[in-house]
């Protein structure tokens, strides 16, 4: 038998520095500029960009704002209430109202990643905080989180695959709740009891990354103050943080500060905790922070930002509490110097009381991240399948590259061989190929002694060569003159560099790593397919492989199927429990974070990819994205979006789907 994996070597320190090396390289080229002129006309482009990245931002639809019950307090009302953000689309918050006429200013609060979302203790402290002080106070559930998860009555993290499937239909989670955020100020507006002109935003972690996009881009907001989420985007890249924080292709034309740029000439508070990681050090901070002040002299406002360094954890503690009521009555009522004033605590409330559905029945139009995203990906492939119009082979092949940010297969791509031996009847060669600088992927080459093979069976894992069962049938081909080959993918097997971190908070595969290289405009099945065309090259340029076929288990498969439409170099594509279609389950994708694309089923589902593919494809028990292999009946209803596909594009289906044995598939092939 084929030996497990003769690959021991760990390189996955050289796929990090190349990520983290990527990552400085963009940041050195963000310069602030040296006039007000100039700024503004970069001000322009980067609100431009930043909204072609976040997704959409429909235009403004009736609020719509409904009442469920209210809490009579000492100080303050409590209003549990839902808005319309979007047509049909509704948000959940509590609303605090200072007892008098007012009008009063009013903050919004949007919440971190706190169990409860806005009705967590620590949310509803500064809420009351700010409400006995006279301030009325918004306080919203994040799109996935709080009274808007999955399941009504349980608390979720709306991060991983949850939130970034949203970018397979063209959206992100940040730009979901920068519309909800935005739509937050419209109904504190809306409010008789409130000043339109005086709003504020604080939040902290995940809110207060919230805090700085929505005062960003929104310049009714003349202050804001967020809590342990300020660092530079260039320390978000191989560390960890929220789907919800990330801005796809955002450090290939922008900082963090140019980000904090757009706030000036309104007022802006950055509190950091010394004890944080590093994404929201205070060292982080000071970098955004000393770029973005010189942003904020241009308009002759340097002191309308400003940070503090707290020794606590991270967290809104009463300490930061202190230094936000300052900061707001500075410059929502123009009362002190801005300084951290003293506070009295305030008594929370059960959470159950403020729910907006304490018996957890939720209308429809409060959608989970499913319920919206779901309609949305099987509209897109419907419309694929039955859309009339003509389609050009070549421009969607062109589209597919751009959409995956492929990067150019290395021609000369070096290599070199590490060793070569024996295992009984079997030579065993293993090759290193550098497919980007620094970037080494490990091969084994495996072929019948004294034999010189001109077929052979590239095989490949999205967890790694070690992943890969060695079974008879491989050694079958072997015995029949053709050579297996196992390869790792970059940031996978012996590159893995983040599964510690990602084991230890129960994340999927691929969390840091995935989000890393969106930040840096590139993407995982972009990265796959570049080295599956180059390690392609390779094989068939150095060791004599005139017919190659490509073997992919699992999420690899969709690389596989992509570098077979963007080459002609295999002769087969066979995938193994690869998603059959991008189309959610409710209960998201058993896959890794690796195989989200943006916007990709505006382009097409993994039924376009095999149409389109430049070999003969075979989808082998295909998954739904719960990971549940298809039915009898799913696999009829696959066939014929296949026939329905390759009809409109007018090529020939070359697509075979079925279930069963790898053993099998490849006995009736030989």
């Amino acid at each position: 038998m084929i030996k497990k994996q003769f690959w021991t070597e760990n390189t996955s320190h050289l796929a990090r520095h190349n990520l983290l090396s990527t990552a400085k390289t963009h940041h050195a080229g963000h310069q602030v500029p040296l006039s007000l002129e100039a700024w503004k006309t970069k001000r322009s482009s980067l609100i431009r960009q930043i909204r072609e990245n976040m997704g959409t931002i429909p235009e403004p639809c009736p609020l719509d704002v409904k009442e469920y019950g209210k809490i009579e307090l000492q100080t303050c009302t409590i209003k549990k209430i839902s808005y319309q953000s979007r047509p049909g689309f509704r948000v959940t918050a509590n609303l605090y109202l200072p007892k008098g006429k007012g009008p009063f200013p009013g903050i919004l609060v949007p919440h971190g990643h706190t169990r409860g979302g806005k009705v967590s203790p620590v949310v509803q402290s500064r809420c009351l905080l700010f409400a006995d002080n006279g301030f009325v106070a918004l306080a919203v559930d994040a799109f996935g989180s709080g009274e808007r998860g999955t399941c009504p009555g349980k608390f979720e993290y709306h991060g991983a695959n949850i939130g970034l499937s949203l970018m397979n239909i063209g959206e992100t989670l940040l730009g979901m709740q920068l519309n909800d955020n935005m739509r937050g100020i419209d109904l504190l507006q809306s409010l008789d009891v409130a000043d339109s002109d005086r709003i504020g935003v604080t939040g902290a972690s995940g809110g207060g990354n919230q805090t700085m996009w929505v005062s960003a881009m929104d310049e009714r907001v003349k202050a804001s103050v967020p809590v342990v989420s300020v660092g530079t985007f260039e320390s978000y890249v191989t560390d960890c943080n929220c789907v919800c924080e990330l801005l796809p292709n955002g450090l290939t034309f922008t900082e963090e500060w140019g980000v904090l740029g757009l706030i000036a000439p309104n007022a802006v508070l950055m509190l950091n905790s010394t004890q944080d990681t590093r994404p929201f050090s205070v060292n982080e901070m000071l970098r955004s922070y000393t770029a973005a002040r010189e942003v904020f002299n241009l308009y002759g406002a340097g002191d309308r930002i400003g940070y503090q360094a707290i020794n606590l954890p991270h967290g809104y503690w009463p300490e930061m509490q202190r230094h936000a009521l300052g900061w707001f009555r500075r410059w929502l009522k123009n009362e002190g110097e801005g300084r951290a004033c003293e506070i009295t605590e305030t008594p929370t409330l059960p959470y159950e009381q403020l729910l907006v559905f304490p018996d957890n029945k939720r209308p429809k139009e409060v959608k989970s991240i499913y319920e919206f995203s779901q309609p949305a990906a099987s509209a897109l492939v419907t419309r694929h399948s039955q859309d009339k119009a003509p389609v050009s082979v070549s421009g969607k092949v062109s589209e597919l590259e751009k959409l995956l940010r492929v990067p150019k297969a290395n021609i000369s791509a070096k290599s070199c061989s590490i060793r070569q031996m024996k295992e009984g009847k079997i030579d065993v060669k293993c090759v290193q190929i550098e497919v980007d600088a620094g970037v080494l992927l490990p091969l084994e080459i495996y072929s019948r002694a004294g034999t010189k093979s001109s077929s052979a069976l590239l095989v490949v894992n999205h967890e790694g060569m070690k992943s890969i069962p060695r079974e008879k049938w491989m050694m079958d081909l072997l015995g029949e003159g053709n050579s297996v080959i196992f390869a790792d993918l970059s940031n996978t097997g012996t590159m893995l560099w983040d599964r510690d971190e990602e084991r230890f908070l129960a994340l999927p595969y691929y969390h840091n790593a995935s989000r890393s290289i969106l930040w840096v405009g590139r993407t995982m099945i972009g990265e796959w397919t570049r080295d599956l065309i180059t390690i392609a090259k390779h094989v068939k340029a150095e060791c004599g492989i005139k017919h190659l076929d490509l073997l992919a288990y699992k999420d690899a498969g969709i690389a596989a199927l992509s570098a077979a439409v963007l080459s002609d170099l295999f002769d087969t594509v066979t995938t193994n429990e690869t998603i059959g279609s991008y189309v959610p389950e409710q209960c998201y994708f058993g896959q890794s974070m690796a195989v989200h694309v943006p916007k990709i089923l505006h382009w097409g589902d993994v039924s376009m990819m095999a149409v389109l593919a430049k070999a003969e494809v075979r989808l082998l028990n295909p998954t739904r994205t719960g990971g549940k292999i298809y039915s009898s009946k799913e696999i009829a209803a696959l066939e014929k979006e296949l026939v329905k596909i390759a009809r409109r594009i007018g090529a020939k289906n070359h697509v075979a789907v079925q279930t069963g044995s790898l053993a099998k598939l490849f006995k009736q092939k030989t």
